[in-house]
């Protein structure tokens, strides 16, 4: 298993903000240290199964960031912590970046995060299917 596929990010594939924010994260993650697979498939349903979480294929309400994925070690985190997870596993300034987003108590920061994901699809739109990644990047992405 390569370094990148120990951090597993778990995205809404049809959302166009959640497609936005994965072109943005596979740029800064220059030490590529980040995968990518989208919650409507095989792997996230494996997952939220092995971790007992419920995900909606249909309006996934959250992103999923998977640390130290496939090994005895895994752990699942999802909502506003997932997204500061994704920052401290990129490192650099983005690590300095959640570091700020933790001193937010968690309660608030994930009503926030629900608050924007119901309405992201009206503001950013919504894709008939997920996208296929480039084939520069394809190997980045486990489905």
């Amino acid at each position: 298993m390569t370094k990148a596929h120990r951090n597993l990010v778990l995205y809404d594939g049809v959302c166009g903000f959640c497609d936005r924010t994965v072109q943005f994260l596979l740029k800064i993650d220059t030490a590529n240290v980040l995968s990518f697979a989208a919650l409507q498939g095989e792997t996230a349903a494996n997952i939220a199964s092995n971790h007992h979480l419920k995900l909606n294929a249909e309006m996934p309400e959250t992103i999923l960031f998977v640390e130290n994925f496939q090994t005895a070690d895994e752990n699942v985190f999802e909502k506003s912590t997932a997204a500061i997870k994704i920052l401290f596993a990129i490192g650099g300034k983005w690590k300095v970046l959640g570091g700020l987003m933790s001193i937010v108590p968690n309660a608030l920061r994930d009503r926030i995060y629900v608050w924007f994901a119901t309405h992201r699809y009206q503001w950013f739109g919504k894709f008939d299917s997920c996208q296929l990644p480039s084939p520069e990047v394809r190997a980045k992405f486990l489905e």
